[in-house]
C-alpha cells in the first residue's frame, strides 16, 4: 500500500526474537536447536510475506539486516553502559541484591579466574 512496505515489520520482530533466543541460549545446549528453528522462523516469515504479496525482495531482505543490526546496537549498549550501571536502579534493591561487580561479571571469566590460585599454589 504505497510506500510504507519497506521494512517488513513481521520480518523484523521475528528476526529480533529469534536473536535474543539465541543470545540468551549462546553456550548452551539449545543453541544450535534455538539457530536452526529460529533461522526457519525467519525464512517462513519472510516467504509469507513474499507469498502474500504485501512485500519485495528488498524489504524482507533489509528486514533481517536492519533488525540484526539493532539488536548488536542495543546489545553493545547494554552490556558496555548499562549493565555495569544497573546497581544504581533504586527499585531493583526489592528483587534482590545486585552488586555492580556482579553484573559486569562473567561466568566463564570467573571459573577461570577461581581456578587460577589453586594451580599456582600446588606448583
Amino acid at each position: 500500500t504505497g510506500s510504507n512496505s519497506f521494512p517488513s515489520g513481521h520480518v523484523s520482530l521475528t528476526t529480533a526474537c529469534v536473536l535474543a533466543a539465541y543470545l540468551l541460549a549462546h553456550g548452551g545446549r539449545w543453541r544450535r536447536k534455538v539457530a536452526g528453528w529460529g533461522a526457519a522462523a525467519i525464512l517462513v516469515v519472510m516467504a509469507s510475506r513474499l507469498y502474500l504479496g504485501v512485500h519485495y525482495p528488498t524489504d524482507v531482505v533489509a528486514s533481517v539486516l536492519v533488525s540484526t543490526a539493532g539488536v548488536l546496537c542495543v546489545a553493545g549498549l547494554w552490556n558496555n553502559y548499562l549493565l555495569p550501571r544497573l546497581h544504581l536502579v533504586p527499585l531493583l534493591g526489592r528483587f534482590g541484591e545486585l552488586s555492580p561487580a556482579r553484573a559486569t561479571e562473567h561466568p566463564a571469566r570467573n571459573r577461570q579466574v577461581e581456578s587460577q590460585p589453586a594451580a599456582t599454589a600446588r606448583q
